[in-house]
């Protein structure tokens, strides 16, 4: 009875295993470069458009760019 319950665990272990580590692969590889390279886009994006007159910026603020930038 044991037998057959170690081996039913180490099968969906060895099936599992490899999904939980891609799924931890790219969730370190999400937060270590990517989100990097989305906070400097972010970061240019909004400095450019806070560098537009006082209206466009009102109005961009409106439409909501801003939110959608963030």
């Amino acid at each position: 009875m044991f037998q057959v319950l170690i081996s039913a665990l180490t099968a969906v272990a060895g099936w599992i295993l490899p999904r939980l580590l891609a799924v931890a692969g790219t969730a370190a590889v999400s937060t270590t470069v990517l989100m990097p390279i989305f906070n400097y886009l972010q970061n240019q994006i909004t400095q450019r458009l806070n560098g537009m007159p006082a209206d466009a910026v009102n109005f961009f603020r409106f439409v909501g760019i801003f939110d959608a930038v963030t």
